[in-house]
């Protein structure tokens, strides 16, 4: 009953808080105040959606409920009782048969879903086959400790850089057993590979992600006259991704320092002193419990699961080449890596990595007679059924994304704040925008196809208005490019309705709604350290290289003074 009224409380105040800044926006332009509220109230959908799985701490409900309520909007003004009473009915079944239908027969979401089962299918044999034992036994070698354990986990993410989906399997897949040895609380563990996932992604030159941003770097340039190679500006831009260097390095002074603050010093306090890796009474997405090992201790080795997953990394490599080689065809001349691995679609290579992976794993089983093959797929199968609350919330993930992108949110928060660009303050406000346009939508890939065609083509009118010259344009134009793409990233990274943090969730074997609230605070004090440090005095023309120093300096003093040692007691 409590958490009822909290929502009802909340759906209130979400009406009031869109009602107050459509009228700050809206005054002064002449415009019908009501009708203009009623574009603006589509915001609700998402910060219901979000909200209630902070309150509810039920992430299927919560975003059923957002899919609902933006089915309703959709549906427009009812015209009698009569008409408001049928659109409710109809609202509820278009959830199912509409966004929800869609958003599963998606040829790109079904692969995802299909990748998610058959990983989960594989990591349940190399657990019971004692592969992920051994291997944890074999990095015990430098991983002596949890600070280590975090180091070589931050590494492992560095590593895998070519796209941010197969480093949040491979560095949970392997890394949890090791992290959950010394302790280390799922909250801390899903922090470090979500943050280095999307961000290393994103600034890597060759990546999945380096042809999306280029082209619409490029596309950006062409519509607005701007001159210049998109590569060039891709590289020029690395560094002024502020968030995305400076999380990375959060990450590692937090383990060098052995200092957390906030909600990730209680999880890991609880980790350390009772051994409970999760909150009691949490919903993990990946179900452990049966993760029992079924093979005899003379015959597990670390190989059952150190082969099936390099088989899967080093597929994904070459597929990338062969699928985006394949998909370029006679377009390009003399394609480089950036060019071939761009053009791959990620999630047709991962299923065939997964797929292949598994065929690897059983046949290594089979091979060195660990299991029957009925028992080898009973096994397979119960690693892939603790994947399907997972692959649900995905599902509903996208079905939200469905309804927020008919609303046109993002065309809304852009008009309530168009009016407040001036040069030099613009690649603040831009990472600003994108990350408020990623936290609602859950989509950075999304954020950055709506923020670069109106930003660039905006920044261009004001520096003709002020007079700038092409070289004082340029200066802006190449931190606003930055400001786009890691503000993207940072808003995506604190949505719980993002696919990637969802994944996170699911490799760590963590709560979702604990991973989203325990790295929330992390994530905005890094990304107040990249607004504040960097795009505000980059704007004006400070050197980037200085502002990193400095911006590391400042994250560094945050956690000496705010951060504890989780293994000492409180007040220590």
């Amino acid at each position: 009953m409590k958490k009822a009224v909290y929502c009802a409380v909340y759906l209130i105040s979400s009406f009031v808080f869109v009602t107050l800044v459509q009228g700050v926006f809206n005054h002064g332009r002449g415009e019908n105040f009501l009708f203009e509220l009623g574009k603006a109230l589509p915001v609700m959908v998402p910060l219901v959606a979000i909200g209630f799985s902070f309150i509810l701490k039920n992430v299927v409900f919560s975003l059923f409920f957002g899919v609902y309520l933006g089915a309703l909007m959709l549906l427009g003004k009812p015209g009698s009782f009569y008409q408001a009473a049928s659109h409710m009915v109809e609202s509820f079944f278009r959830v199912g048969d509409h966004y929800i239908l869609e958003a599963a027969a998606d040829q790109g979401h079904m692969g995802i879903v299909l990748f998610t089962l058959l990983i989960g299918g594989v990591v349940g044999l190399m657990n019971r086959t004692g592969g992920l034992e051994n291997l944890v036994q074999k990095c015990m070698g430098f991983a002596k400790d949890a600070y280590r354990t975090q180091i070589l986990t931050w590494g492992t993410g560095l590593a895998i850089f070519i796209d941010d989906y197969a480093n949040t399997l491979v560095v949970g897949s392997m890394m949890r057993p090791v992290s959950d040895r010394f302790k280390i609380s799922r909250e801390k563990l899903s922090f470090i590979i979500d943050a280095t996932a999307a961000p290393v992604s994103s600034l890597a030159p060759i990546s999945t992600w380096v042809a999306y941003e280029i082209g619409l770097i490029q596309s950006s340039m062409d519509v607005s006259g701007i001159e210049g190679n998109a590569y060039g500006v891709f590289l020029e831009s690395i560094p002024y991704r502020f968030y995305a260097l400076f999380i990375l390095v959060f990450i590692l002074m937090s383990a060098l320092m052995k200092r957390d603050f906030g909600l990730m010093l209680s999880a890991e306090r609880r980790a350390r002193k009772t051994g409970e890796l999760i909150r009691p009474g949490s919903s993990p997405m990946m179900d452990v419990s049966q993760d029992q090992i079924v093979v005899e201790p003379q015959k597990r080795s670390w190989v059952d699961a150190v082969i099936p997953l390099t088989t899967m990394v080093v597929a994904a490599i070459v597929g990338f080449y062969v699928q985006g080689k394949s998909s370029l065809g006679s377009e390009v001349a003399h394609p480089g890596l950036k060019d071939i691995f761009g053009a791959a679609d990620p999630v047709v290579v991962l299923l065939w990595a997964a797929m292949i992976a598994t065929l690897v794993s059983f046949g290594m089983i089979l091979g060195r007679k660990l299991m029957t093959l009925e028992t080898a797929f009973q096994h397979w199968f119960k690693g892939a059924e603790s994947m399907l609350l997972a692959c649900l919330i995905l599902v509903f993930a996208w079905a939200i994304a469905g309804v927020i992108k008919e609303l046109h949110i993002a065309s809304v928060i852009v008009e309530w704040t168009k009016n407040l660009f001036s040069p030099a303050w613009f690649p603040a406000l831009v990472f600003l925008i994108s990350g408020l346009i990623a936290f609602a939508t859950g989509t950075s890939w999304g954020t950055m196809a709506i923020i670069f065609p109106l930003a660039i083509p905006m920044l261009k009118e004001m520096s003709v208005a002020s007079g700038m010259s092409p070289d004082q344009l340029y200066t802006i134009f190449i931190p606003t490019a930055g400001s786009v793409l890691t503000g993207a990233v940072l808003g995506d990274h604190i949505s719980p309705i993002s696919d990637t943090t969802i994944m996170s969730s699911i490799w760590s074997g963590i709560d979702h709604m604990d991973h989203v609230k325990s790295q929330i605070p992390y994530a905005l004090v890094v990304g107040a350290v990249s607004l504040f440090i960097g795009y505000l005095p980059a704007g004006f023309g400070v050197n980037p290289w200085i502002l990193n120093v400095v911006g590391v300096g400042v994250l560094g003093a945050i956690l000496y003074y705010f951060g504890k040692n989780p293994d000492l007691e409180p007040g220590i």
